[in-house]
């Protein structure tokens, strides 16, 4: 309390003034010429807080003729209807117009350029998911991924963004990574040369996580690709074609 005015009650209204004078700012660059709540909040704002700040230092405001914590800020003063004054702009903040103008900074902001899927690597399918007889052990069994060809070292990127939970040798896999991107889908890549990430590092989509190979159980350099809903195999090729990927 300083020459009894409320000084952290001057602080709480500066700094949403604050971030009220940003919004309306932002507002204005997306349609500078729709009506935004941001003045109007701003007095509300003030008047709201003034029977807080009086009740406290009932005779300076009553001396002043207003809150002692809007002498700050001559711009706005206190209203001559406080009650009204803030009902209003208030529910303003609920408005069509607000929530649509809201909507217009979001949609003007930059797109993440790593946002969504992408092709792991360009190569034809040498083996697609399935039922098929295994070209090294001769096992009948569910190939749970697609191949790909790619030469020996080839860059191969993440399929999407997220976080390697896995990178190591797997038995018949060879050197692996695994990525989870949340919602308990994961990839899997597999048969590498080497391997380019660790575990807990963020990756972007297409940033590359091994290098194609022929380490495990494997007839040649290519990239075995998995995508597991929950640990469960799912066939990648729909997948991607479903999250806009263009597969050959």
């Amino acid at each position: 309390m300083t020459n009894g005015v409320d000084v952290g009650a001057v602080g709480g209204i500066s700094a949403a003034l604050a971030r009220v004078s940003q919004i309306q700012t932002a507002l204005s660059a997306v349609n500078p010429t729709a009506p935004t709540p941001a003045t109007s909040f701003a007095r509300a704002l003030a008047d709201a807080m003034q029977p807080t700040v009086t009740t406290r230092n009932a005779a300076a405001a009553a001396a002043a003729g207003q809150s002692p914590a809007l002498a700050a800020w001559p711009a706005f003063g206190p209203s001559s209807n406080a009650s009204a004054a803030s009902a209003a702009p208030i529910a303003g903040l609920g408005s069509a117009s607000f929530a649509a103008n809201t909507a217009a900074i979001t949609a003007a902001a930059p797109a993440n350029p790593n946002a969504g899927w992408v092709l792991p690597v360009h190569g034809r399918i040498t083996s697609p998911f399935g039922m098929r007889t295994h070209p090294v052990t001769g096992v009948y069994k569910l190939h749970t991924g697609t191949d790909f060809a790619a030469t020996a070292g080839t860059r191969v990127g993440a399929a999407a963004a997220g976080v390697v939970v896995s990178a190591r040798w797997e038995n018949g896999n060879g050197n692996t990574v695994v990525v989870d991107h949340g919602n308990g889908i994961t990839t899997k890549y597999a048969h590498a040369s080497k391997l380019l990430v660790t575990p807990g590092e963020r990756v972007d989509a297409g940033q590359a996580v091994i290098a194609a190979g022929s380490t495990g159980f494997a007839t040649g350099p290519h990239l075995h690709l998995e995508v597991r809903d929950h640990g469960q195999p799912v066939d990648p090729l729909p997948w991607l074609r479903q999250h806009g990927v263009e597969v050959v």
